[in-house]
């Protein structure tokens, strides 16, 4: 039996609070694909215990003030007190201050994290897991083929159980697409190549399986992007991998067109949505109708929604003009200055934000929310990229 002494000292060797931080935030990051439901799991039991270890570290400093720091405090404090002029005035005050709170505190986390000298190669740890972790949900949803009864899309499987919206399972799979690309494009290794190319199709036929017109849209957007920002090893890499995802593309209409075109003309109530939110916000343009996490809505045909589906929109009905501004800016400086970077990794953080936050636009609810897609779509990658910032402004002179 190992002594006391012996059990402490292989701790001490093998265990740091560094990678505690890391086991923690990967946990809560892979949770979207591989363990749904058990977000705020991972935000409330492990973050706290990442920060207890960190903190005592003499090196671990809080962010230093940035616009964008500002922006976030503010926004959140704006919309968390906004509450307090709703229908159900400061029933929602206490909890919002809390979801509030988780990302401010989930930021440090991550900066104490990224922000660092080497986060390329923490950024190209988390990309390549996320891969791997979308690669091993992909396979298995077609094993387990859950289709959502009624209107056959398919969602991805989870280790807790099977997803029910089909548009969250190509959000995601959309967005590791992307990161799956980006190695494609860059490895000289051979078998690496031809594994990625064979995980990329697996996701090609998954994410259209899941017909979600948003995600796919949003997915040829951002892979176009990331053409024009980012190079590959050579153009005839480029040729090699571009070419048949073309014709991948093309052979998929043929084969799916009647599908597709019966999707697009789908009922699509987003529009009327909208349309009740803007009513909403003509008389409350300044402070918003106050954040309200039991609004529902209901449209022509008897669907009752909780939210607008719009995130900006939402943000500007709940809490007025100055919390939809800070949104529109904060939103814009990340995805500017992500874009603009010298390194393609953050480059391709930042796309993962703009994946997202065009899928705000037309699948999002309130911002300030408990962990959920909206911190996929938005926080987590807003956080990254907070992270690089803060490590970098003290070395601008």
């Amino acid at each position: 039996m190992l002594k006391m002494p012996r059990i402490r000292l292989l701790l001490e060797r093998n265990f740091t609070t560094e990678k505690f931080l890391l086991a923690s935030i990967l946990s809560f990051i892979l949770s979207y694909y591989i363990a749904w439901g058990w977000q705020e799991q991972f935000i409330y039991v492990l973050f706290p215990i990442a920060f207890a270890l960190n903190i005592r570290k003499q090196e671990r400093t809080l962010p230093s003030f940035t616009v964008n720091l500002v922006l976030i405090v503010f926004l959140t404090l704006l919309i968390s007190t906004s509450s307090l002029w709703s229908v159900n005035s400061g029933k929602y005050l206490w909890t919002s201050i809390r979801y509030g709170a988780a990302i401010l505190f989930s930021l440090i986390c991550f900066y104490w994290y990224f922000g660092k000298l080497d986060f390329e190669k923490k950024l190209k740890t988390l990309l390549i897991a996320i891969v791997i972790s979308s690669t091993l949900v992909v396979i298995l949803s077609f094993i387990f083929n859950p289709f959502v009864p009624g209107v056959d899309r398919l969602t991805h499987f989870s280790f807790t159980g099977i997803t029910k919206n089909p548009n969250n399972s190509g959000l995601y799979v959309g967005v590791s697409s992307l990161f799956a690309i980006y190695f494609l494009r860059k490895t000289e290794n051979l078998k690496i190549f031809s594994a990625l190319l064979a995980i990329l199709a697996l996701h090609f036929i998954f994410l259209i399986l899941t017909k979600s017109r948003g995600a796919i849209s949003f997915f040829v957007i951002c892979y176009v992007v990331q053409l024009v920002l980012t190079r590959a090893t050579s153009i005839k890499r480029e040729l090699v991998i571009n070419v048949p995802i073309l014709v991948s593309a093309m052979i998929f209409y043929v084969l799916f067109s009647s599908d597709i075109e019966n999707r697009i003309h789908d009922p699509y109530y987003r529009l009327e949505l909208l349309s009740h939110g803007w009513d909403i916000i003509k008389n409350n343009f300044w402070f918003g109708d106050g954040l309200n996490y039991d609004f529902r809505l209901q449209v022509t045909d008897g669907h009752i929604f909780s939210k607008v589906h719009n995130s900006f929109i939402q943000t500007f009905q709940n809490s007025g003009i100055f919390a939809f501004s800070m949104l529109i800016l904060l939103t814009s400086r990340l995805v500017i200055a992500g874009l603009k970077h010298k390194s393609d990794l953050t480059k391709l953080v930042a796309l993962w934000l703009m994946f997202g936050a065009m899928y705000m636009v037309v699948d999002g609810g309130v911002i300030v929310i408990r962990p959920s897609k909206l911190w996929f779509n938005y926080w987590i990658p807003a956080f990254i990229l907070l992270s690089i910032e803060f490590y970098e402004k003290p070395k601008k002179k």
